[in-house]
């Protein structure tokens, strides 16, 4: 099927011829016209179109609304074309989540423009379905805590890593405030912590250092990414958690080798002057 191939759904023949010439015109390839929903389902199925122009009144059993419905699982766009504009049909028909609503009788240019933007909408659609796929399969394979919370501090999303790193399951902890990760004498701290590094008249810094608590109240150094960002005009911040207490406990024994060298040196040099 071409990138730009059209189901035209339409009981009345001329109109149907009509759209079909109408629709070359402008460049597109017609699939049918077809007069009855079940038909409009078969070849929808079939020959899996760009789009389907769809009359809501249609000859048989089924009606053009029913026929959207049972083609929408098929993740190809409907824009209706119908006479009938009564509130009772345009809620029914909303209920299909429908690209676009065309009254007849129509006009090219409307038809034209009504088409591109339902088929420029699907696209984006579709690829940000796949963005926010990628995203999610990242956030869920990461070997890093990642915990996102509102502008209230409270806890709205929750990886596997998080389960696993604080041995809480994801559905105990969403509702939480972040600050109960902390540990009580580094709650006060943190939140201050987050309010700066969020300030939009602060730069944040990548990562800080802090201390978490897991559900069985033991403590574990951790590394934070801090980032902030707005969805649907609400502000919302995301912890990219790293557990570096092993790090950290190398980094301690370092130090103590080291100590215990230079010691171990000093009492060498001391010797040797005597």
């Amino acid at each position: 099927m071409r990138e730009k191939d059209i189901l035209v759904v339409e009981d009345e023949s001329i109109i149907a011829a009509d759209i079909k010439a109408c629709l070359k015109k402008l460049g597109y390839g017609v699939v049918g016209p077809v007069s009855m929903g079940e038909e409009a389902i078969k070849i929808a199925e079939e020959k899996k179109p760009a789009l389907v122009l769809m009359d809501i009144r249609l000859k048989g059993k089924m009606d053009g609304i029913e026929a959207a419905e049972a083609i929408r699982p098929l993740d190809i766009p409907v824009v209706y074309l119908t006479s009938h504009s009564d509130e009772g049909t345009l809620e029914r028909a909303k209920i299909t989540e429908p690209f676009g609503y065309i009254l007849k009788p129509y006009e090219k240019r409307e038809l034209h423009t009504n088409i591109e933007m339902a088929l420029y909408k699907h696209r984006s659609e579709g690829r940000l379905r796949e963005s926010e796929e990628r995203f999610r399969s990242v956030v869920n394979t990461s070997r890093d805590a990642i915990v996102s919370a509102d502008s209230q501090g409270t806890m709205v999303d929750w990886n596997p890593a998080a389960e696993k790193m604080f041995g809480r399951p994801r559905e105990e902890a969403l509702g939480e405030p972040i600050t109960n990760l902390v540990p009580l004498r580094g709650r006060e701290a943190h939140a201050r912590q987050m309010v700066e590094l969020l300030s939009p008249e602060n730069k944040p810094r990548n990562a800080f250092e802090s201390v978490f608590m897991r559900k069985d109240g033991s403590e574990f150094s951790v590394e934070v990414s801090l980032m902030a960002w707005n969805a649907g005009g609400k502000m919302f911040s995301t912890h990219i958690i790293r557990d570096i207490s092993i790090r950290k406990r190398v980094e301690e024994e370092r130090k103590k080798i080291i100590m215990e060298l230079q010691e171990a040196l000093a009492k060498m040099t001391v010797a040797g002057e005597d």
